[in-house]
């Protein structure tokens, strides 16, 4: 789960106006974006993926645990729905990449002061040599939004969608290269960090 919000600030008017959802399907990832045409369609919303949420049994996020999730419970109270999450087990992967590569040593080179950093755009590069090109800075991604609500030109979110679907790739990439430490052991570390 990955959402694109209003703010990144939480409270009562914060939005989520794109719900990223991603299930692994056999070797395939399967991605469904629930993107709010405008504010008074945030219910709808709500139900399309409470909906998708009774398929599938766990919740696997990056900073979820803090923001996104906090944030659509807090959807759900507003309209008075049981929130489709509630009790469901989560596993927020940005604490365990913390543990696993927060110390990791730089790529060669001179390095990018974000090089050390745990963000899961600098991890999808480090640890699946993936490299976004174009890529809408965060910063822009409610502008985007508001502006198409106001003019209804879709145009400026192609590059919101595009974001949030390769955040989902991405978290299923560390995910992954997670789940290889833990079934293959010490043997498949890279690192003595990721073998500690």
């Amino acid at each position: 789960l990955d959402l694109e919000t209003t703010g990144l600030f939480g409270g009562a008017g914060t939005q989520a106006f794109l719900v990223g959802c991603a299930a692994i399907d056999g070797d395939s990832i399967r991605v469904r974006q629930f993107l709010l045409p405008g504010f008074e369609h945030e219910r709808a919303l709500l139900a399309e993926m409470q909906a998708w949420a009774a398929h599938h049994g766990a919740l696997c996020t990056y900073n979820g645990r803090s923001f996104d999730v906090p944030l659509i419970e807090t959807r759900f109270m507003f309209h008075r729905v049981p929130c489709p999450l509630d009790g469901v087990p989560h596993l927020d992967m940005l604490h365990a990449a913390r543990r696993l590569w927060r110390q990791r040593p730089l790529t060669m080179g001179t390095p990018d002061a974000d090089d050390s950093s745990c963000s899961l755009s600098v991890l999808e590069r480090h640890l699946a040599g993936l490299h976004r090109v174009g890529d809408v800075p965060g910063y822009e991604i409610p502008s985007r939004f508001f502006r198409f609500v106001r003019d209804g030109d879709a145009r400026p979110l192609e590059a919101v969608l595009e974001h949030n679907r390769l955040d989902l790739i991405s978290l299923a990439a560390v995910l992954a290269r997670a789940i290889t430490l833990i079934v293959r052991g010490p043997g498949e570390a890279r690192t003595a960090q990721e073998a500690y």
